[in-house]
């Protein structure tokens, strides 16, 4: 198969099960595709863990050279901070405004989650245990946000 051919690295949904490796990459899956892996081939990355709310992929995944099954996955956003370019209606009567901070993840059968970015009162930001749920269609109005975080710091321990 030529790297032509290939999708690019990043996040995607399975639609299929893996044709060989069904049991290990379910359809409705969210994977990892990485061109290269440490297997060499191309392979699929099934999530190991789950950070807060983001999923880690381990270092061995699947082969994936099957030009057909790769056509059939859904590239999805980056999980991540985003603001919202419009107004989002979810459930009924329920609403995000336009320009709200956003957390994206994904839930276990890769359908895209949203956190609402809450101001606090001592000016720091928390994103709600709620996730809202999002159509394919609404993932258009993401917009990776245009700022960047600093690592946050753990205070020393004290010496007693």
């Amino acid at each position: 198969m030529s790297d032509a051919a290939l999708p690019e690295a990043g996040l995607y949904r399975t639609l299929f099960a893996h044709p060989t490796q069904g049991n290990a990459v379910g359809a409705r899956k969210l994977v990892y595709f990485s061109p290269t892996s440490d297997q060499g081939p191309p392979a699929v990355l099934v999530p190991d863990a789950r950070d807060g709310r983001v999923w880690r992929f381990g270092s061995k995944g699947v082969q994936a050279d099957d030009p057909a099954w790769l056509k059939t996955l859904v590239p999805l956003p980056t999980q991540g901070y985003y603001e919202l370019s419009r107004e989002l209606i979810y459930g009924v009567g329920q609403q995000l405004p336009k320009r709200l901070l956003v957390f994206l993840s994904y839930d276990a059968g890769a359908n895209a989650v949203v956190y609402p970015g809450v101001g606090l009162p001592d000016q720091t930001i928390a994103f709600g245990d709620e996730p809202v749920a999002l159509s394919d269609l609404q993932l258009d109005s993401l917009t990776p946000v245009s700022f960047g975080l600093a690592q946050a710091r753990t205070a020393p321990e004290s010496v007693h």
